[in-house]
């Protein structure tokens, strides 16, 4: 790729010099240099130091890094921000769910449990995901905790119920041994 000071050098070497008016009379939107007075810039993997820029330019470092802290101050403002609006919305999400049902002794939105939070994020409104949460913990359909990390107590098992083969993952049922389990379990399912 060819640079500007290069263009001017082949411009300079096919055609003739010829003299150009010294007064304002040619329009041509830039300043007329006589001769270039800078090295022609070689393109590289480092910026060019300050003093190899041009005299409007001279000051882009330094205009550069100022932007960038401006830019890192936002980004860090708006991830504030936006912290700020989503425990705003917790909290006025608890106190209509309090409002709603003022005997429950509810004092954050974690205690009731990944349920919840599932039918909030595929856009279930707060009051029907409480009551539906609410609704599964009295009839006692909510699932036990799935115990330690790392635990074999789905492999221990010998029957499944319908129940317990929809809650499996695909890795668990990817496990031969337990899809013989469940094969065989199937085969007592009325």
């Amino acid at each position: 790729m060819e640079t500007t000071a290069e263009a001017v050098e082949t411009a300079e070497a096919t055609e003739p010099a010829e003299e150009l008016p010294a007064s304002d009379d040619v329009d041509t939107g830039e300043a007329i240099a006589e001769e270039p007075t800078e090295t022609p810039v070689e393109e590289s993997a480092e910026p060019a130091p300050a003093a190899a820029l041009p005299q409007e330019y001279a000051d882009l470092p330094a205009r550069i890094g100022r932007q960038i802290v401006k830019t890192v101050r936002l980004e860090r403002e708006l991830q504030r921000m936006q912290r700020m609006v989503r425990e705003y919305r917790r909290a006025d999400e608890l106190r209509s769910l309090q409002a709603h049902d003022p005997t429950a002794n509810l004092t954050d939105l974690a205690a009731l449990g990944e349920d919840y939070a599932r039918l909030r994020r595929a856009g279930v409104g707060a009051v029907a995901a409480y009551e539906a949460v609410k609704y599964q913990r009295a009839k006692g359909e909510i699932p036990p905790d799935t115990g330690a990390l790392g635990s074999d107590r789905a492999q221990e098992k010998e029957f499944y119920t319908p129940d317990e083969v929809d809650r499996l993952t695909s890795r668990e049922l990817d496990d031969p041994k337990i899809m013989e389990r469940v094969m065989r379990s199937m085969t007592k399912w009325k």
